[in-house]
């Protein structure tokens, strides 16, 4: 998700604002970088760390900043970081409480825009990752502010609190009617089949990102996912999953179906510690739909939900009862990055 344009007029204006009123432009600086979060959540044990990243231009003699965009390489890393149990502090990978350096030598009168990302572990990159929050830097002299948000164009570039979701119950990996209630697809059906997922926009390959679909037992906290994708209009990575039934086309000779040509999932039969036949509508049940970062090694969801349905039914009458979810978009984390002179 490159940028279309390297700043707004307005952003340019601010930025030149910063650099033109420094004190001494030859002498040495004296500079904080802060950051306050309102909604990030530590990352468990092996799902990685997050990292703040400041972009700088290219060419910092050129003040006007004459350029059409810019890309990674424009992005200075100030520091791997998690939070506390509690998510109250910001701790640096060692545990002690956080500070934020660059990792070379800045101009920060130059600074452009953050990021926050999300970093698997160990890693040495000099490049962001999967972009969870972006924001331009306004500001004077003596302080600049950037507010990041995950619809920032260097994040995730777009609003997800204008899409919907809704799912139904079917089992297209089985010739019987009756046993719906053992499948959730996230579509709607009617003289046609169409997505049930709108305004949700297609992810790149390359965008760090997968969207994922979940089934969540509360009464013994069993999660299963439903598969990922990147698109509302394509088949997730695994079609029916592997606990599908076995009627409907069969792609990969597995004796198992394909199912729809959308994201869900059929548990017909037992298999990867999943139970046979779960009655997906008997109360205990609750639908998800997650972003994940990629790679992800995780089993369980990724606290950036996006929809949700806390209970699933409970005892539907029929298939195809369309059953729509909460949009949890505006729970979203932001932050705040503070530089101060």
């Amino acid at each position: 998700m490159l940028r279309s344009r390297f700043l707004l007029l307005q952003s340019a204006a601010a930025l030149l604002l910063f650099a033109a009123c420094k004190d001494d432009p030859a002498g040495p600086e004296n500079f904080t970088v802060s950051l306050s979060a309102l909604n990030l959540q530590q990352l468990p044990p092996g799902q990685g760390h997050y990292e703040l990243w400041i972009s700088f231009p290219d060419n910092a003699a050129n003040h006007a900043l004459a350029k059409p965009g810019h890309g990674d390489e424009a992005f200075i890393s100030f520091g791997k970081f998690n939070l506390s149990a509690n998510n109250a502090q910001l701790l640096s990978l060692s545990g002690q409480a956080m500070t934020f350096t660059p990792a070379k030598n800045v101009d920060i009168n130059l600074a452009v825009d953050a990021l926050v990302t999300i970093e698997v572990e160990g890693d040495n990159n000099d490049e962001p990752s999967s972009r969870l929050l972006g924001g331009e830097f306004t500001g004077s002299d003596r302080q600049a502010n950037a507010f990041l948000s995950a619809g920032a164009e260097d994040a995730f570039d777009y609003d997800y609190r204008a899409a919907t979701a809704s799912y139904i119950l079917i089992t297209p990996t089985t010739n019987d009617s009756t046993d719906f209630k053992h499948g959730l697809w996230w579509i709607t059906r009617g003289s046609t089949i169409s997505a049930g997922l709108d305004k949700l926009p297609a992810l790149a390959d390359t965008s760090g990102w997968r969207y994922e679909g979940w089934i969540m037992n509360r009464a013994n906290a069993a999660t299963y996912s439903t598969g990922k994708f990147l698109s509302a209009i394509t088949a997730d990575f695994d079609r029916a999953g592997a606990t599908a039934g076995p009627e409907g086309i069969d792609q990969n000779g597995d004796g198992r179906g394909d199912g729809f040509s959308f994201p869900g999932q059929d548990f017909i039969r037992a298999n990867n510690n999943i139970p046979a036949l779960l009655v997906l509508d008997d109360g205990n049940f609750e639908a998800r739909i997650t972003l994940e970062p990629e790679p992800d090694n995780a089993s369980t969801p990724f606290f950036l939900s996006l929809f949700t349905d806390d209970f699933i039914g409970p005892s539907l009458p029929s298939a195809h009862t369309p059953q729509a979810m909460n949009n949890r978009a505006n729970s979203w984390p932001s932050a705040t990055v503070s530089i101060q002179r």
